[in-house]
């Protein structure tokens, strides 16, 4: 008991400040022993060992920063490369969708050049044809362009199907 009366009785202050007394002392010291050796060119252990991972860090952080600007160079180069594939993929987009419109076109045109030159068109044929030109329809409103080809080919084909469709009814055939 009277151990820890004595130890509760102590100044800690003065412990404290004896212990950073220490610390600073043994502080200034190896910062003397530092000095001394560099200049004697003595190389001691903790500072050998000190002075190697001052190098290491130094090292690693210069091979960050290189990290870091090829990282930032690649992402440059990766943002050209996505913009010209964009580029690519919209010019792609408008061939697929001419090539489309250009088929319908043609598929729409030859049904009534058939009609035009008398040639029997099936009921299939006609429904055909007026889907294609739905669909055409479509594709061209959705790509903000205008109808200007076919309208003539069109009207051919839907008074052929209704003149069709009314000599079929007068014959009884419906």
């Amino acid at each position: 008991m009277n151990a820890i009366t004595d130890f509760l009785n102590l100044d800690f202050r003065l412990v404290f400040a004896g212990i950073f007394s220490f610390l600073a002392g043994l502080t200034a010291i190896l910062s003397l022993l530092e000095k001394v050796s560099g200049q004697l060119g003595i190389e001691l252990r903790f500072l050998r060992k000190k002075k190697e991972d001052h190098e290491l860090l130094l090292s690693t952080a210069k091979k960050l920063e290189q990290s870091i600007k090829k990282h930032n160079q690649d992402i440059r180069e990766l943002n050209g490369h996505n913009l010209q594939i964009e580029e690519n993929l919209d010019k792609l987009t408008k061939m697929f969708v001419d090539k489309n419109i250009n088929d319908m076109r043609w598929e729409i045109i030859n049904t009534a050049e058939k009609i035009a030159n008398h040639h029997r068109i099936s009921e299939e044929a006609y429904h055909h044809a007026f889907h294609t030109y739905d669909e055409y329809e479509k594709i061209i409103k959705e790509n903000g362009l205008v109808n200007s080809e076919i309208d003539i080919s069109i009207e051919i084909i839907k008074r052929s199907y209704q003149q069709t469709r009314k000599n079929k009814e007068e014959s009884g055939v419906l």
